[in-house]
């Protein structure tokens, strides 16, 4: 049975990390080349974008089949189960056996876990160097969760998978996201799986529940493959896993995959072959598409007709799990749990590896059952977040309150200037309506932004991660976590901007909310602050070790070391 992980023996601990140095996070580093992704990014086939950007209207339209799979999770399920015996009808299980990968060959074996890559932009490409540096001679690489964004489409793979990683040399395995479902896995089945789309089905509509049935309506059909060029890029012609679920026994540890689709829930076939896989006489990691401790919030997950969630199987001491490793939250986060039986369960974050950074600073203070904030480890530090899209917030902020400005003086002109006599009638209502419904709004969002966000839009600049990270930790209640934080005294001009950032609890503001502000105001220019695991499994312990990715060339061979714990297996 696993007993509480503790810091590697006779290592470093932390021995480049932001942690103790603003440097190791990338910041005070005007002048430095960026990395050598700029290079490969021009590898990219016909890309679509040069920067991936969620407000995209093109974008928006590719991921239109969000709203619908949220509101029809049984059509999901449904659409899981045709592929399991797709699978099995085409004797997958001759070569795996209850969906378990057979890695006997491996006995100490060595991986990457990689959470959420799929931009095929700066964010993404940035990570493959660093990744590369850390990980060329390991064993195998797990991509956990949103393969491809922003709809998982099987072309888009060329830009967002094969040409990222084609000089990683070992085997890529990977579980699916909610972005990869909403092409119905058709993309992810087919390179990961060789699988080939299922057939269209011909059931009765009213069959279906209303809520599928409109989805399956309205939505948006997958590609067909552009078979030639996929084929010039693939890494090779046998299928690597069995399903979007699976198992893999490695030395002397079971990893276990499981596909949640695009919530936190699994149907009761894969719930019950979860139990069965989980009873295996040896350590285990299980690997899902989306967290269980995430941002001071506990989501144990839920498996359909049982009482018992997917933390349940996690924490079963006759199952025998270390850990549990999640994507879907673009970020690093690891929260050891103590159970009340004395074992600890580390429960990991690893969503970095190349989507839009999650912002950190908006995390309250970590106060759960059996872990608390100082046993938390988060990448980036919550200051850093807030320093690094302070960088983004203020220009942008200044040009919209320029816009604005300019908008509502249009406006003033304009109604300024109707004296002409217009025909028909009703459009000289028009023209005189106009100005005033234009400008009105305006004047009412300008308004907000000056009373809400004056203090950024007026000073603008930048803020120094050190007061950053020295204010949040005043927020919260902690002691910062870098030394160079600790005494810094914070002029009333900074503090105002940086309560201009992060307000206090209870007056949060709209546009500095929910996930939409990190995608919004991403950024591909270093400091990144992407992250990847690497795994290093002994016959007596597991190690398990986070790296930061700045973008800068200077760190690539050698990445920041932003966390490390071992786990004994016994």
């Amino acid at each position: 049975m696993p007993r509480c992980g503790r810091p590697a023996a006779n290592l470093p601990r932390l021995q480049r990390s932001s942690r103790t140095d603003a440097r190791a996070a990338g910041w005070y580093r005007d002048g430095e080349p960026p990395g050598t992704y700029v290079r490969r990014l021009e590898r990219r086939v016909d890309p679509r974008y040069l920067h991936f950007f969620w407000f995209r209207p093109r974008t928006l339209l590719q991921a239109r089949n969000d709203r619908l799979a949220r509101r029809a999770t049984e059509m999901v399920d449904n659409e899981r189960a045709r592929w399991l015996a797709a699978q099995r009808a085409a004797g997958v299980e001759q070569r795996f056996p209850d969906l378990v990968i057979d890695r006997s060959d491996l006995d100490a074996p060595s991986f990457i876990v990689l959470g959420d890559p799929g931009e095929a932009d700066a964010s993404q490409y940035a990570v493959v160097e660093p990744l590369l540096a850390v990980g060329r001679r390991t064993d195998f690489m797990v991509i956990a969760s949103d393969v491809i964004y922003p709809a998982g489409d099987v072309n888009d793979y060329i830009n967002g998978f094969f040409i990222p990683y084609e000089d990683y040399p070992a085997p890529i395995y990977a579980l699916p996201g909610n972005h990869d479902w909403y092409a119905l896995l058709n993309g992810f089945m087919y390179h990961f799986c060789g699988a080939e789309a299922l057939p269209r089905t011909d059931y009765h509509p009213f069959s279906y529940p209303p809520a599928e049935r409109r989805a399956r309506r309205k939505w948006r059909q997958s590609s067909q493959p552009k078979r030639t060029l996929l084929f010039a890029h693939r890494r090779g012609s046998e299928p690597l896993q069995p399903a979007p679920y699976w198992a893999l026994d490695a030395g002397p540890i079971r990893l276990v995959a499981i596909d949640v689709g695009v919530g936190d829930a699994i149907d009761a076939e894969q719930g019950a072959w979860l139990e069965r896989v989980s009873r295996a006489p040896r350590p285990k990691v299980l690997l899902s598409g989306k967290p269980i401790y995430v941002n001071g919030v506990y989501c144990p997950g839920t498996i359909a007709g049982s009482t018992r969630t997917i933390d349940d199987v996690v924490r079963d001491p006759g199952n025998g799990y270390l850990a549990h490793i999640g994507g879907d939250v673009h970020n690093y986060q690891r929260y050891p749990v103590r159970l009340d039986d004395g074992r600890t369960i580390q429960y990991v974050v690893a969503g970095g590896g190349g989507a839009f950074m999650t912002a950190t600073h908006s995390i309250p203070s970590v106060a759960l059952p059996g872990v608390s904030e100082d046993d938390v480890r988060i990448y980036p530090l919550r200051g850093d977040s807030l320093a690094r899209y302070s960088r983004v917030l203020a220009p942008r902020l200044r040009r919209a309150v320029a816009l604005i400005g300019c908008a509502i003086a249009l406006a003033v002109l304009f109604a300024a200037g109707i004296w002409i006599e217009v025909r028909p009638q009703w459009a000289a209502v028009v023209l005189e309506l106009l100005p005033g419904a234009v400008g009105v709004p305006l004047l009412i969002l300008l308004v907000y932004l000056l009373a809400a966000y004056g203090w950024i839009v007026l000073l603008g600049g930048a803020i120094d991660p050190d007061d950053a990270l020295r204010y949040v930790a005043e927020v919260l209640g902690m002691t910062p976590r870098r030394r160079a934080a600790r005494d810094r005294p914070l002029g009333f001009v900074v503090r105002r901007r940086l309560r201009a950032m992060l307000p206090a609890a209870g007056r949060e503001r709209l546009l500095l909310r929910g996930k939409a502000f990190s995608a919004f105001f991403d950024f591909d220019d270093p400091p990144f602050f992407k992250s990847f695991l690497r795994v290093d499994v002994t016959s007596t312990a597991l190690r398990l070790r986070c790296y930061g990715v700045t973008g800068w060339r200077a760190d690539e061979d050698d990445p920041a070391l932003e966390d490390d714990i071992e786990i004994p297996l016994r």
